[in-house]
């Protein structure tokens, strides 16, 4: 007869209040986990998803960045469907394009002159000016033409 591999898991339950019964030990979490992995298979897995998620909000930020330049103002008639479509765009082409032009210079061009590329363009921008958008630009405006009024 053939046997067979299957392991046998303790009920979850079971594996619960085994978990709460145990003494508190002064460990980090993830350490704590790996070494119970076999203990306590199935609270492990919850820990592993839970703690893997990231500790700051920067991806979300940077989503309501972009969300913020699509909605300017000047933009108040764009559909929801359109913001979106157009977030969506900005955010597929972004990577697709450094890739694509990553690899075509590096087709033409060495290493060096790349870099050299690169520092010339930093070299630009930091010197040209930009026109930044601003959330209260309405207002400027108004008290700026009030004072050219008055004086």
């Amino acid at each position: 007869m053939l046997k067979s591999n299957k392991i046998s898991a303790k009920p979850a339950g079971d594996e619960m209040t085994q978990y709460l019964d145990s003494d508190l030990i002064d460990i980090e979490p993830l350490q704590f986990w790996r070494e119970n992995q076999s203990r306590f298979p199935a609270i492990a897995l919850l820990a592993r998803d839970i703690l893997s998620i990231p500790a700051t909000g920067a991806g979300v930020e940077r989503l309501f960045n972009t969300a913020r330049d699509i909605c300017h103002y000047r933009r108040g008639r764009l559909r929801s469907e359109t913001i979106e479509e157009l977030m969506l765009f900005l955010y597929a082409t972004r990577f697709n394009l450094k890739e694509a032009e990553a690899k075509q210079l590096q087709q033409f061009f060495s290493l060096a002159e790349i870099e050299s590329a690169k520092e010339e363009n930093n070299d630009y921008t930091e010197d040209a000016e930009l026109n930044l958008i601003s959330d209260n630009e309405e207002e400027e405006e108004e008290e700026e033409e009030e004072e050219e009024e008055e004086g």
